[in-house]
């Protein structure tokens, strides 16, 4: 993305306006990247019942807006899976966090950032960003509530 590579989003910066404490001072922008910060994925929290091994909570709560903030801090209310940098493991919370620095870099929407410097150069035409306020353009805005 434009940003790492014109050096707006230094890679190996760590994160501490972003995560507290001293999981800010230990996990880089690179770490978030390449899934090697140790934080923990948000979904489990976000919907519940998946930890069960249900899907009730993805039906119940499919329309429902979650912020950016409350879904960082679900996965910092939870301890590292491991220490930055020494392991592997994949986590969404790494993509919100990525989103939320790109947001305070640039002061735009991760959306708009995201839609027009990948996806659009990549000419994908029937891919979309899906922000807090976005309707698909496949859908009809009525499909979408």
């Amino acid at each position: 993305m434009t940003p790492c590579r014109t050096g707006a989003v230094p890679v190996g910066d760590h994160v501490p306006e972003f995560l507290p404490g001293e999981r800010g001072r230990k996990v880089t922008v690179r770490m978030l990247l390449d899934h090697t910060s140790g934080i923990e994925d948000y979904i489990a929290d976000a919907f519940p019942s998946l930890r069960q091994g249900t899907t009730a909570s993805l039906d119940d709560h499919r329309l429902r807006t979650i912020r950016p903030a409350e879904l960082i801090g679900y996965a910092v209310a939870r301890p590292q899976r491991f220490e930055p940098g020494t392991r592997w493991s994949y986590s969404n919370t790494s993509y919100v966090l990525l989103g939320e620095i790109l947001r305070k870099v640039t002061g735009q929407d991760p959306e708009r950032l995201i839609t027009r410097d990948v996806i659009r150069r990549a000419g994908l035409r029937d891919t979309y960003f899906e922000g807090p306020a976005a309707v698909s353009p496949a859908l009809p805005a009525a499909a979408t509530r």
